[in-house]
């Protein structure tokens, strides 16, 4: 158990880096290491001290989830993303509007990845309406609209999922799975 916001700040340094790298990695795409599963496994542990001493801070929770999301344990990641967004369901400020979406729409995925429709559209409804300049929200809608056939909003997620980020190779990917189907 962490003692005081000195040992906070210095365990938040730590999990910074243990997970730079394996997170971009995930990020990329690209297959953890073992070394890399092991940093993150580390700074999961770590999390738990952050989220014990102020169990009401809702980032330590969001770092927690994507760090499991990252070892591809979907259930822990919705479970600290769920307790994210029961702490803070209403954000006003923009950075906190933009943190509490990715938990939406990580929320989303992990709900689409389990075929439960009806969850991952609402979660990345909230998310799209959060952070309305996600790329990963608009896609994470759009893959779900797809499978609701609503293909043209969908391309209109998309489309402005690419003008955000034109190199975004899940929005590529639908959008052509979208053009070869009609």
């Amino acid at each position: 158990m962490l003692r005081n916001a000195e040992e906070y700040v210095a365990t938040l340094a730590e999990i910074e880096r243990l997970t730079r790298g394996p997170l971009v990695a995930h990020a990329s795409g690209e297959e953890l290491t073992p070394a890399q599963i092991a940093d993150l496994r580390a700074a999961a542990l770590l999390t738990e001290g952050l989220i014990g001493f102020d169990p009401r801070n809702y980032p330590p929770h969001l770092l927690k989830g994507e760090i499991r999301a990252a070892l591809g344990e979907d259930e822990s990641a919705e479970q600290a993303y769920s307790q994210a967004v029961v702490i803070l369901p209403e954000p006003t400020r923009p950075e906190d509007k933009i943190a509490i979406g990715r938990a939406f729409s990580e929320l989303s995925r992990i709900a689409f990845g389990r075929n439960d429709l009806t969850s991952a559209r609402n979660s990345a409804e909230r998310a799209v309406q959060l952070a309305p300049g996600s790329p990963d929200a608009l896609v994470n809608l759009a893959s779900v609209l797809v499978q609701d056939k609503e293909v043209v909003r969908a391309r209109e997620l998309l489309d402005r999922a690419l003008k955000v980020d034109p190199q975004n190779a899940r929005a590529r990917q639908l959008l052509r799975l979208i053009t070869m189907t009609g």
